[in-house]
């Protein structure tokens, strides 16, 4: 197991040429695997284009060095369609903002852990040093890491949270606009597409448990 920011900036030697050739830049997260699926490549003093290199391709990740046969399988990334998919569809999660299923908003992500051999993610260390498990991972998009953390206790009183919970979720969403239009599960209270939100709205969209739904769609 190896931390992202360890990863990050290791230097990149090739078998057939048998020369370091460039270093790591980043790690790219498919978001429909939540696995590292690519890397971003740094080209070097001067260099403007963007490269990549497929996690699949590469040998092995040590303490030292990431191992490519060839210095072929870095491209540019405008070049190959491959690439192109996995910046679209990828996220660099590093500064990513967190969330549980519950609508509550965590930190953001300080760095993470993979398996240097799958690129599974064991574990992910947030801000304020909290570590969530992998597994725990639901979904990743460009605006939120949703996780499940059922099971863990309220640091507030009970009686207290939900007052709490909902001056940080206007603190939030106050003035953001709806993208898409969310709708309570009775469908009695509808917030459309293009509605800027105001705290009287939040307040009830919290009273009709539809605070993730509108979180995700802002």
């Amino acid at each position: 197991m190896k931390s992202s920011s360890f990863i990050s900036k290791l230097p990149i030697v090739s078998v057939n040429e048998g020369e370091q050739i460039k270093t790591i830049q980043s790690l790219v997260v498919s978001r429909a695997s939540k696995k590292v699926e690519h890397f971003t490549v740094n080209g070097g003093s001067g260099s403007i284009v963007p490269l990549m290199l497929a996690f699949k391709d590469v040998i092995g990740i040590g303490n030292d060095y990431v191992v490519v046969q060839s210095a072929d399988t870095i491209k540019k990334l405008y070049d190959n369609n491959e690439f192109i998919a996995a910046a679209e569809e990828g996220v660099v999660l590093i500064g990513a903002s967190v969330m549980t299923t519950a609508g509550e908003f965590l930190e953001k992500v300080a760095d993470y852990v993979v398996d240097e051999k799958t690129g599974v993610i064991a574990t992910l260390t947030l801000c304020n040093d909290q570590e969530i498990a992998g597994d725990k991972l639901v979904s990743i998009s460009a605006k939120f890491i949703v996780v499940e953390l059922s099971g863990a206790a309220p640091e507030a009183p009970a009686e207290e949270a939900p007052k709490a919970e909902l001056d940080e979720n206007i603190a939030f969403l106050a003035g953001k606009v709806v993208n898409s239009e969310v709708a309570s599960g009775d469908g009695k209270f509808t917030i459309k597409a293009g509605t800027v939100l105001t705290e009287k709205l939040i307040a009830e969209a919290e009273k009709r448990d539809m605070l993730l739904q509108l979180t995700m769609a802002v």
